[in-house]
């Protein structure tokens, strides 16, 4: 899993540094490389419903982001003004750009030509994604299948853990970045080739 994340991210970061930074500065018109959009962290999180929040179910979706992930996932209870439970992890530096290299080179993809195999109705519906109504740079995807991720490919790696997996939950990524608006978070987007079309 390591070893996968690493070979993808080394390209993705430097294409970042040396490629997009600079084109970005021309495009946007930036007086310096801190003006620059880039991303400040990716939040992987799962919430569940007091059906499904038992220590079983919880034990799961930990490991599940894990897997994703590579780094240790937090279980928050829930509070007064929150209903529910959930299970999150905070990507930043390396792990964040592994993350986001696995989910635009392969996840996204995959996404989409599953769905052009099931004749979805909507696009943005057929890809399981759906944009967070942000006035800035953030974007939220929300993924109703998270085994979709290459991590599960390994024989038995869910093994013991599926049948204790919430029956309907879906995992939301919150990619945040340093963009002032739609037109740079696009931009930043696009620079990178990560799919956009699914981005009202």
């Amino acid at each position: 899993m390591f070893m996968l994340a690493s070979k993808i991210s080394l390209p993705l970061y430097g294409w970042y540094k040396n490629v997009v930074e600079k084109d970005l500065i021309v495009k946007l018109g930036c007086l310096n490389i801190h003006q620059v959009p880039c991303f400040n962290k990716i939040t992987l999180n799962i919430e569940m419903n007091k059906h499904s929040s038992d220590i079983k179910s919880v034990i799961a979706c930990l490991f599940m982001l894990e897997t994703i992930s590579s780094q240790k996932a937090v279980y928050r209870k829930p509070v007064s003004y929150r209903k529910t439970s959930s299970c999150f992890v905070t990507l930043r530096g390396d792990k964040m750009w592994d993350f986001l290299s696995i989910l635009s080179q392969v996840v996204l993809p995959r996404m989409s030509q599953n769905t052009i195999t099931k004749g979805a109705q909507s696009e943005v519906e057929s890809l399981h994604v759906t944009r967070l109504k942000d006035p800035r740079g953030n974007l939220t995807l929300f993924i109703k299948d998270p085994l979709i991720f290459p991590q599960f490919e390994a024989v038995g790696q869910l093994e013991g853990i599926e049948d204790y997996l919430p029956r309907h939950f879906s995992m939301s990524v919150s990619l945040t970045t340093t963009a002032r608006n739609k037109n740079e978070k696009k931009l930043l987007l696009e620079s990178l080739q990560i799919p956009v079309h699914c981005v009202r």
